[in-house]
């Protein structure tokens, strides 16, 4: 029984950063940055965190809307590849901790609630220490 869904709804005309705010109201603790993968020999795969203004076609070739189902009790694995596989974008997610965003590599089988709990938590406790 699934009691709060949550979804990010885009096309080719969206903007990343408002894909970006819709995930964020849901996850203050979490965010996603969009990458591209250049298929030129001198360059390796880019982090593209300069998409201010950039729009899904820009990173992907989206023909039809797109859903992606962000609820709580989803891993962050499996939104990373509903990415990839439904509209070919590519993200990162990243947890705060503090003041700092850390990339999620090492727990991505946890949940999205339970990533963001997690960013909470620690945030919480670097204010209490500084």
């Amino acid at each position: 029984m699934e009691t709060n869904k949550k979804e990010i709804q885009f096309y080719n005309e969206t903007f990343l950063k408002d894909i970006q705010k819709l995930f964020n109201t849901y996850y203050p603790f979490l965010k996603i940055e969009f990458w591209e993968e250049k298929r030129y020999p001198a360059e390796e795969t880019k982090v593209r965190n300069d998409h201010y203004g950039m729009q899904v076609k820009d990173v992907s070739n989206v023909k039809e809307p797109v859903a992606i189902d962000v609820s709580g009790e989803r891993t962050i694995e499996e939104m990373v590849k509903d990415f990839k596989t439904n509209s070919g974008t590519n993200i990162n997610v990243y947890r705060k901790s503090g003041n700092v965003w850390n990339v999620i590599t090492l727990t991505e089988s946890w949940t999205l609630e339970s990533q963001n709990k997690a960013g909470q938590f620690i945030s919480s406790e670097m204010k209490l220490t500084v």
